[in-house]
């Protein structure tokens, strides 16, 4: 009898003891995933936070604005960058514009000359403005965009003028009297040409 009873007793001691291991693995396992949780909420603001890829050239800036010309998105980019906003920026947003327009999104063309326009202004350079007008207004005149075509023309002609840059004016009178005699604005047309030297057109 006593036997059996000491066999009970060693039989209950060895389920608590089973017990408790069962506690306290449970309560390890807690642990472990408390802090696993603590972790994560703690790590997932700096993955959040991971640093945008440094812009350390104008090309990879002018990269980044030619995939989003809009207004909003490019200014960001060019108050962050204020470093890189020079006349190499201008020359390879112009580079953009016109593969843009080689593989036939004029559209797009267009807007990245209007962000070239916004770079040319903060240089605060005539000649720079007037030369990304004249490209805006071409871009137009392949759409037939007569209206906005001949505005481009006509600033870019006054900037040329106001710089005393003749030598480039030259195009820009071209282009305007084959614009204007496309829109069958002869008056115009004839005068530009006139100033050129070319004389009258003949009727």
């Amino acid at each position: 009898m006593a036997s059996q009873r000491h066999g009970l007793w060693r039989s209950q001691e060895f389920q608590t003891l089973l017990q408790q291991r069962r506690t306290d693995t449970l309560t390890d396992m807690f642990k472990i995933l408390t802090c696993g949780v603590i972790s994560l909420l703690l790590l997932a603001p700096v993955a959040t936070a991971q640093p945008v890829q440094a812009i350390d050239s104008e090309s990879k800036l002018a990269s980044l604005l030619c995939r989003n010309p809009t207004e909003q998105a490019t200014n960001e980019l060019l108050n962050r960058n204020p470093q890189l906003v020079n006349v190499t920026l201008w020359h390879s947003l112009l580079d953009c514009a016109s593969s843009a327009q080689r593989q036939g999104s004029v559209a797009s063309a267009i807007e990245i000359y209007k962000l070239t326009l916004r770079v040319a202004e903060q240089l605060k350079k005539p000649e720079l403005l007037a030369s990304t007008y004249y490209y805006l207004g071409r871009t137009y005149s392949l759409i037939t965009d007569f209206e906005n075509s001949i505005q481009a023309y006509e600033t870019s002609r006054k900037l040329f003028e106001q710089a005393g840059i003749k030598s480039s004016l030259i195009y820009v009178l071209s282009d305007l009297g084959a614009l204007y005699l496309a829109a069958e604005d002869f008056d115009k047309a004839a005068n530009y040409y006139r100033i050129m030297g070319y004389g009258s057109l003949a009727a």
